[in-house]
């Protein structure tokens, strides 16, 4: 019938194979699957960028660095300045009480 014979058409040009009765996949429905995993992954790396996902809030008008991991404000104009020590070695603290939380997680 031309209606099988547009629909064999249709499908040597897009690649795909038709979803007979019996339920087949076409490598369109394959591809989408794929693709759609692929989006959600980067989306859940990525994040949305909300305000609870941020990691550090600079803050010009009251001279504050807020680090939001370490719930801890330092003096912005002392960190545009270099002065880091104070932040680098809260960071540290904050980097070694999460790796070793995280041996203990896998020794228990």
């Amino acid at each position: 019938t031309p209606d099988d014979a547009g629909n064999r058409k249709m499908s040597a040009i897009d690649g795909a194979t038709m979803v007979g009765a019996g339920g087949d996949t076409s490598d369109r429905d394959v591809i989408y699957d794929e693709e759609t995993q692929r989006s959600s992954d980067r989306r859940r790396m990525i994040g949305s960028g909300d305000r609870n996902e941020r990691i550090r809030t600079y803050n010009l008008p009251q001279n504050r660095l807020t680090d939001h991991r370490l719930n801890r404000n330092f003096p912005l104009a002392q960190i545009l300045a270099g002065d880091m020590d104070d932040l680098l070695e809260a960071l540290r603290d904050f980097d070694r009480h999460r790796r070793l939380a995280a041996l203990a997680a896998n020794e228990g």
